[in-house]
């Protein structure tokens, strides 16, 4: 339905599943910047949250000046993030994927892999631990 929960309830009814959850996950359908409404976006939301953010990204090409950006904003705004998670890894990844890979390291400190989902009750994604490298 087109409905538009106000911001305050939206606020509100967030801040309730919180306290009865040990973890409470909204999916920022879109990015940091997608409007939730006239006067906030995601950001907003997460801010009003004080959520840290779980970063998903793909492996291709323009996903480095994506994944940058939303870092970048992310920090601007005081939004902690947690880790990146790539999603999508393929089976064969080309030299594109796996040099987006490194770069991709070199802007967290950790990247995770989510290569392939058949269930979601025991899903857990590959780890994948970078040093960060000054100018790499």
């Amino acid at each position: 339905e087109d409905a538009i929960v106000p911001w305050n309830e939206l606020i509100e009814r967030a801040g309730e599943l919180a306290a009865i959850h040990e973890i409470l996950l909204v999916e920022g359908a879109g990015g940091l910047l997608v409007p939730v409404d006239e006067g906030h976006t995601m950001a907003d939301f997460a801010i009003a949250l004080t959520a840290t953010l779980v970063v998903v990204a793909h492996p291709h090409l323009g996903t480095l000046n994506h994944t940058a950006l939303t870092l970048a904003f992310a920090a601007r705004a005081g939004i902690p993030v947690d880790r990146l998670i790539i999603c999508a890894w393929p089976s064969n990844p080309g030299l594109t994927e796996r040099s987006n890979l490194r770069r991709l390291g070199n802007m967290t400190r950790t990247v995770e892999l989510l290569t392939q989902v058949d269930d979601l009750d025991t899903a857990r994604p590959s780890r994948v631990q970078f040093e960060l490298v000054p100018g790499a």
